[in-house]
């Protein structure tokens, strides 16, 4: 099997050269990332052993971060090497002597293989739902964790159809810290053995909310002035429409908006959405040039956190698009009820338990997102405390993924 998949993946890297050399021609930006992601271009070496661990964007980093505090906090522990799916994902990855960060490679095995080599890497350990048949294939020497693993129903019966192909593949995986019994029982169907599967939770718990950047917070209520903010966080194509539909419907002296796409180069599209609309705008980066707009389009990353505690209702995006929905926690934990569509499939467990106390509310369209907006605004000081006490002990019932996941690590580094 990895002589397979190391072919298929180098033949489909050599048909995708010449439109990848061109496309880099033009884009000189991209030639650092696919410098990283085809090994040309590499952390340093280390004579020091290593853990490999892996996240694909921010979210997951930051879940990965209360385990790397842990593990640095031995000053004889082992060195780290952390990849990411996206570049920018890089940036939450903390800076320290002892950690290197780059992409993850093309997923041939090959490529793995000298990022093993080069890092002296002793284990491997993959978050959620990364599954990369590459990286398994490499890790057939390599001890390979799997930390808070999820799979959805729909991709655990994709995979039953092709549990032959996979099973040398999954025979890789050394220890499984399975997000709930349900990712577990899945996990095991397909072909896992149940004695390398534990319920570990999920990290994400353990993570206290960063405390906002006073500046940035001024400058957010300077902005706003007497009026309330609403954010739309983490949006994806389409749901800046329904926001800002959903916004035009509350009562003036309407909120201030501030509409954050996931991805930033999404920013140009949004502008036009903005332009088209007619909508009294700004950019982040030049709001202080246009204290009168009333919509602002943030092209930072890193503002979510301030943006959340600083709102008086809000709206978290890959869930009106079939994306699958994102960290729901953030909002919550800052303080904020936050309304989501019906795609919430990556975060089921945490919407289930937060609908019922009113922090998170399910809406399927435009006109049910005002409405929520228009309750959440409508909301109590008496109501908004009950909502937060609710919401803030089922969190805190949630913790110690961290601990159970450090225990899995240290397994993993004793099988060598």
């Amino acid at each position: 099997m990895p002589r397979l998949l190391d072919l298929i993946a180098t033949l489909l890297l050599l048909l995708l050269l010449p439109f990848l050399g061109l496309w880099l021609l033009f884009h000189p930006e991209l030639r650092d990332p696919w410098a990283r992601r085809l090994t040309l271009k590499m952390p340093p070496a280390t004579a020091k052993p290593t853990l490999w661990l892996h996240g694909a964007s921010q979210g997951e980093i930051r879940s990965l971060r209360p385990l790397i505090d842990q593990l640095l906090a031995d000053p004889e522990g082992i060195d780290l090497l952390v990849t990411a799916f996206r570049t920018p994902a890089l940036e939450a990855i903390p800076q320290h002597p002892r950690i290197r960060a780059t992409l993850i490679p093309w997923d041939a095995p090959w490529l793995h293989r000298r990022l093993l080599r080069r890092c002296r890497v002793q284990a491997v350990a993959v978050s959620e739902g990364e599954f990369w048949p590459g990286l398994l294939a490499a890790c057939s020497a390599t001890p390979l964790g799997w930390l808070s693993a999820r799979i959805s129903p729909r991709s655990a019966s994709r995979m039953a159809r092709l549990k032959p192909l996979l099973r040398p593949l999954l025979t890789a995986i050394d220890r499984v810290g399975a997000q709930s019994q349900e990712h577990a029982k899945r996990l095991q169907n397909l072909g896992i053995a149940p004695e390398r599967i534990k319920v570990t939770g999920r990290p994400k718990f353990d993570i206290h909310p960063p405390q906002p950047d006073p500046q940035t917070l001024a400058r957010l209520r300077a902005w706003a002035t007497s009026l309330r903010l609403i954010v739309a966080g983490s949006t994806h194509p389409g749901e800046e429409t329904a926001a800002l539909a959903a916004w035009h419907m509350l009562q003036d002296p309407r909120p201030k908006l501030a509409l954050v796409p996931r991805h930033l180069e999404r920013l140009d599209e949004v502008e036009r959405l903005l332009h088209e609309g007619g909508e009294s705008w700004a950019r982040w980066s030049t709001l202080a040039e246009h204290p009168e707009a009333e919509v602002v389009l943030v092209d930072r990353m890193g503002l979510l956190a301030p943006l959340f505690a600083a709102a008086d209702a809000a709206f978290l995006g890959g869930s009106l698009a079939p994306v699958g929905g994102h960290n729901v926690l953030e909002p919550v934990a800052a303080g904020v009820a936050v309304a989501v569509g019906p795609h919430t499939a990556t975060v089921a467990e945490e919407v289930a338990a937060l609908t019922p106390c009113h922090a998170v509310v399910v809406v399927h369209d435009a006109d049910e997102l005002g409405k929520a907006w228009t309750h959440m605004l409508a909301e109590g000081t008496p109501e908004k405390n009950i909502r937060r006490t609710r919401a803030a002990s089922w969190i805190a019932a949630q913790r110690g993924a961290t601990e159970r996941h450090a225990t899995l690590v240290r397994e993993l580094l004793g099988k060598r």
